[in-house]
């Protein structure tokens, strides 16, 4: 984050989902291989922390969210062994994000 390389949704998504829960990221990347130098990271990996309710909690704030701040993917999966919650945002990163209104 520090770069300036996260994507403006993923860093927006982030802060909404800090607001209510407790987040420690394991990891950005972009899960589509080939992606050029440069393009903003579109993915993260979460830890499943607080149990299966607040993940659960997490993930249907993730899929209420419209337009451009709808993550195109969001969902569980397993990083080196242990549970995470893998959320990604589709390419381009559109300019417009931080000229709306919000989520």
């Amino acid at each position: 984050m520090i770069t300036g390389r996260v994507a403006a949704q993923l860093l927006l998504m982030i802060t909404q989902l800090a607001q209510q829960h407790p987040l420690d990221i394991l990891a950005f990347g972009d899960y589509v291989k080939g992606t050029s130098p440069g393009i903003p990271l579109r993915c993260v990996y979460l830890a499943e922390n607080g149990g299966a309710g607040v993940t659960r909690s997490m993930l249907a704030l993730l899929h209420q969210q419209r337009g451009n701040y709808r993550a195109a993917r969001a969902e569980t999966t397993q990083r080196n062994g242990q549970p995470v919650l893998l959320v990604e945002f589709a390419a381009p990163t559109p300019l417009e994000v931080f000229n709306s209104s919000g989520p």
